[in-house]
């Protein structure tokens, strides 16, 4: 155990027997996620809850808004049982740890993913206040952290003015493409890991804090090309255009065809994973969380997928394909 996890049980075991009028309950560590919350499940007697300690910069004010907000639309967001914002500390309803990164496989994707795209279409339906928009300029700055992480840090390259100017058009035609899709509720990180079978087996749905008004194929791209697990395109396609067909009914689109919500789809996901590609190359360089790097071949293997499929894209798939993987400059 270390020292900041012994600092923190000491804290919370304060606070929650404070809070649950209970002296003999528990605090244990859970795995931690790529943020730089900590997590523990305080077990009582009676019950079991999860304790999140913030960094006092997290706004959890906005964990609290989306929460109430899902809750709202009928959906299992956990249950705020307290706060103590100026310590950054939350109590949380416990909703197990059945992820479904650990229960999906061929035989059980279609049972749980059918939830997940019913949830999400919910979500996407309402209307919530104060999220930040998913802009080009926020867009642009997630690909940044592609250059400067992954190409500059990660590969120690040092790229020259003429795949400096590629990279800019690129992200800008990104950009472009995925501006022409309607905005909706984006809770900005659904995928598996953030997506749980509770053990009523309803679906309960965490980390929300970062929900956005974004474009509607974001979290589509997220949950059916997982960073952390792959489906075949032929499946992944179907499921898209399953989800296409119930966002028509539900008049999320107007006049769209399957083609161009596929290409959104496609390029939405494209920038997701770019992005990613930097963020997991930051959590081992920065944050020291070296097992993220298991999952570059596979965000690798999306990037170039997309980009053999458009014309626009060869420049990037061209680079791509001849990166060195020790210090050099690319021309």
């Amino acid at each position: 155990m270390t020292e900041q996890q012994l600092k923190d049980i000491q804290l919370l075991e304060s606070w929650c027997r404070n809070v649950l009028q209970d002296q003999s309950l528990q605090v244990i560590p859970l795995t931690g996620d790529a943020s730089f919350r900590r997590y523990y499940r305080v077990a009582t007697e009676q019950d079991s809850y999860i304790a999140m300690v913030a960094p006092l910069s997290d706004n959890l004010d906005q964990f609290i808004h989306i929460a109430q907000h899902l809750q709202a639309q009928g959906l299992n967001a956990p249950l705020i049982v307290a706060a103590a914002k100026e310590q950054g500390l939350l109590l949380l309803a416990d909703l197990g740890d059945e992820l479904y990164l650990n229960l999906l496989n061929e035989a059980t994707a279609e049972s749980l993913y059918l939830p997940a795209l019913q949830a999400l279409l919910i979500m996407q339906k309402s209307q919530a206040s104060a999220l930040a928009v998913f802009d080009q300029a926020f867009m642009v700055t997630q690909l940044e952290v592609f250059r400067h992480w992954y190409l500059e840090t990660h590969l120690q390259l040092k790229l020259k003015a003429d795949t400096q100017k590629m990279l800019n058009q690129i992200f800008a035609w990104l950009c472009a493409e995925i501006l022409q899709q309607p905005y909706v509720f984006t809770h900005f990180d659904y995928h598996s890991r953030n997506l749980l079978q509770v053990p009523d087996q309803t679906l309960g749905i965490l980390d929300f804090q970062d929900a956005m008004h974004g474009p509607i194929t974001y979290d589509l791209s997220s949950l059916l090309k997982d960073s952390y697990i792959q489906w075949p395109r032929d499946q992944v396609k179907n499921w898209v255009k399953n989800f296409y067909q119930l966002a028509l009914n539900e008049k999320l689109l107007h006049n769209t065809s399957f083609e161009v919500f596929w290409h959104w789809f496609e390029i939405t996901g494209l920038q997701r994973h770019l992005k990613n590609l930097g963020v997991f190359a930051r959590l081992h360089h920065r944050d020291g969380k070296p097992h993220y790097l298991q999952h570059l071949p596979l965000l690798l293997h999306y990037i170039q997928e997309v980009c053999e499929s458009y014309q626009e894209l060869k420049p990037l798939s061209h680079f791509l394909q001849h990166l060195p993987q020790t210090s050099a400059t690319v021309a």
